[in-house]
């Protein structure tokens, strides 16, 4: 295999050379021959075993394309590029670079294609600085790119060209959207982000460092190993899965500076942290202040891509590669595994939501928002009037019964109470309570309303209330709501003791209601997206979502960065038939995961005789282990509350008994 890299002498150029030096890995072998180009010729690397050519070559020069071409690459990498602060002070030069050099290079395969066949795996390093002001604080693969900056504009306008011409089977190209560098080795350069690794990598050295923004300033950032490891994934990835979807954003930690500044004083001390300066600078400022602050990474994560795992893993990662393993005259602390920089929140307070960004493990285990379900609290009151219409003092008397078994998260799940149906006067009457009560709402749950049910004006209604449920949701301040095709229970549901013991509903295996369904959610994908909410498909016997394999076919066919799947395997094992064990579904959920909601059950399988015997049972009782589970799904980032459910007995007392569960077995 040959591998092109442009913009090798740069530095991440140099750490991608340097890992097919180190451990040729990954479904391709490693390559027979590197080709090192960039404008001075890039240094030769120490113990390479196959041919090397470094190249000293300007690609916006007519004929180097082709010169570079000439071994026919089976892989390149194009990373050269004039930096954000450089091509903005000089725009003729950040065109020449940026845009007009690569479409060179893009018609030079593409001549070479038409006339032999030529089709190489491109890997082109985008950049999050495609998009600008307005941005939400968490930021999916959909938005649109809104680039305030002449460098955000070249990568946007290089994305739509490399789509282009992969879709018409030129290459096969793949754009990742590149985090913000950091720690950067060596001396400052013309990026406006540069000071992102200054006020970490001078301190370390010994060295003043100047901070042009506010320390409350966030980012997305990534080491230079996690890069280099995504450029390396990128090129090796099976192309099928990505051939509709070749630009997207690659996982990274989401920091402030003050989290940066104060990882770098665990890892160096306050003396390292006393050589930081703050001088604010206008002109840094305005690019920042435009700058996202977070990603929506899943689609990337599903991929296998994946993300530091603390700020201060960045900064031992820097010592370890670019500092001998050793500081500037002070011992390297010790690691603290657990200890998390990203977004901290204060343990005697509520969770702040705003925080929540993926792959950043956003709270521990004494604050992870773990909210009680109300289905143990029917709709309709003794006295047969509707929990609709009940006063608050009504309310309030049960949500007490909530806050005394310790919970401090509500999920008003509508087989309760509607809240998204309450008049705007009655919906405040509820809030209060419940911050009466200590009581917050992380997320709110939809039952049985299908939008595809078989009778058409209630699938309609269940659209047009789940649109309304949305609406609500970003008005409370939840962040994530549950959805699912589980339809009204039968007649024959309703008489037993277990209700999931008795045939209820099923989805057509009609492609038809397949594609209404999948058009459905993504028109409610779509509205949750605009108004900053996360759809969570919940999985249930007989739909759509009914295995492990229905559900990931379902969330790929609906393909949007604002939906999820809501893994309650609880609803699978809980049947008297033969099921897939809830390791296997795991393997193929953790990908995909939002709002969770949680509960177990004893199974008992009979292989003589055929007789499979469930019954509810505590989290840490049943037959789903979830301590693996919920550590798959961390593997995976998942950073979204948990659900906790159980049906029969005092189902209230049974779910506090697994929020204490999962508190113990989450990270501390």
């Amino acid at each position: 295999m040959r591998v092109l890299i442009l913009g090798a002498a740069g530095m991440l150029g140099r750490k991608l050379t340097e890992s097919f030096v180190e451990k040729p890995n990954g479904l391709f072998p490693g390559p027979s021959q590197l080709i090192l180009a960039d404008l001075a010729a890039p240094p030769m690397p120490q113990g390479f075993r196959g041919i090397v050519d470094c190249v000293a070559a300007d690609l916006a020069v007519p004929g180097t394309a082709e010169t570079l071409l000439a071994e026919r690459p089976e892989v390149i990498f194009h990373l050269a590029a004039i930096v954000s602060g450089a091509a903005e002070r000089d725009m003729q030069l950040g065109y020449r670079v940026n845009l007009d050099a690569t479409r060179t290079l893009f018609e030079a395969i593409r001549v070479l294609h038409e006339s032999e066949g030529y089709k190489p795996r491109l890997v082109f390093a985008s950049s999050i600085g495609v998009f600008g002001r307005p941005l939400p604080d968490l930021i999916s693969d959909s938005q649109i790119p809104t680039p305030e900056s002449s460098y955000g504009v070249q990568k946007a306008m290089v994305e739509l060209l490399l789509g282009d011409y992969a879709r018409r089977g030129i290459f096969d190209g793949v754009a990742p959207r590149m985090p913000t560098i950091c720690v950067r080795p060596g001396g400052s350069n013309a990026a406006v982000s540069g000071f992102f690794s200054s006020i970490i990598r001078e301190p370390l050295i010994g060295q003043e460092a100047v901070l042009p923004v506010p320390r409350e300033t966030r980012h997305w950032l990534a080491s230079p190993r996690a890069a280099v490891k995504a450029l390396r994934h990128a090129s090796e990835i099976d192309y099928e899965t990505i051939r509709h979807r070749p630009v997207f954003t690659l996982p990274a930690l989401s920091v402030t500076i003050e989290e940066q500044i104060e990882a770098l004083r665990h890892v160096a001390g306050n003396q390292a942290v006393s050589l930081i300066r703050d001088e604010p600078a206008p002109f840094i400022q305005h690019f920042v202040s435009s700058w996202p602050k977070a990603f929506d990474t899943h689609w990337a994560l599903s991929l296998g891509f994946t993300a530091d795992e603390t700020f201060e893993d960045i900064i031992r990662a820097h010592i370890d590669d670019d500092l001998g393993g050793k500081l500037h005259d002070a011992p390297l602390a010790p690691t603290a595994s657990s200890r998390l920089w990203a977004a901290p929140v204060a343990p005697e307070c509520p969770p702040c939501h705003d925080d929540a960004f993926p792959h950043v493990r956003p709270w521990t285990a004494r604050n992870w928002p773990i909210a009680a379900a109300m289905i143990q609290y029917p709709a309709i009151l003794p006295d047969g009037s509707s929990v609709q219409d009940q006063k608050a003092e009504g309310w309030a008397a049960t949500l007490a019964e909530v806050r005394r078994a310790g919970f401090t998260e509500l999920d008003p799940t509508d087989c309760w109470l509607r809240v998204a149906d309450l008049s705007a006067s009655r919906r405040l009457e509820f809030l209060s309570v419940c911050a009466e009560l200590g009581l917050s709402i992380p997320a709110v749950s939809t039952s049985r309303r299908s939008v595809i049910d078989p009778d058409p004006e209630k699938a309609d209604a269940s659209l047009a209330y789940i649109h309304r449920v949305i609406d609500t949701a970003a008005e409370i301040g939840a962040r994530e709501i549950a959805v699912g095709f589980a339809a009204a229970l039968s007649e024959a549901q309703r008489k037993a003791l277990w209700f999931w013991t008795a045939p209820g509903h099923c989805d057509p295996a009609d492609p038809q209601v397949w594609k209404k369904a999948v058009s459905r959610i993504r028109e409610l994908a779509d509205h949750a997206q605009s108004v900053g909410v996360v759809l969570s498909l919940e999985m249930y016997e007989d739909t759509y979502l009914g295995s492990a394999d229905s559900a990931v076919r379902f969330i790929h066919d609906v393909d949007h960065p604002a939906c999820g799947i809501n893994a309650d395997i609880g609803n699978l094992v809980r049947l008297h038939r033969p099921m897939e064990h809830w390791r296997e579904m795991m393997v193929k959920l953790a990908p995909y995961l939002r709002y969770w909601h949680v509960k177990n059950y004893l199974r008992t399988e009979d292989a003589t005789t055929g007789m499979i015997v469930t019954a509810p049972a505590p989290m840490e009782q049943g037959v789903i282990s979830y301590r693996a589970a919920i550590a798959m799904a961390l593997e995976h980032g998942y950073a979204s509350p948990f659900l906790v459910e159980h049906y029969g007995g005092d189902g209230l007392s049974v779910a506090a008994l697994n929020r204490d569960y999962i508190r113990r077995i989450l990270p501390l």
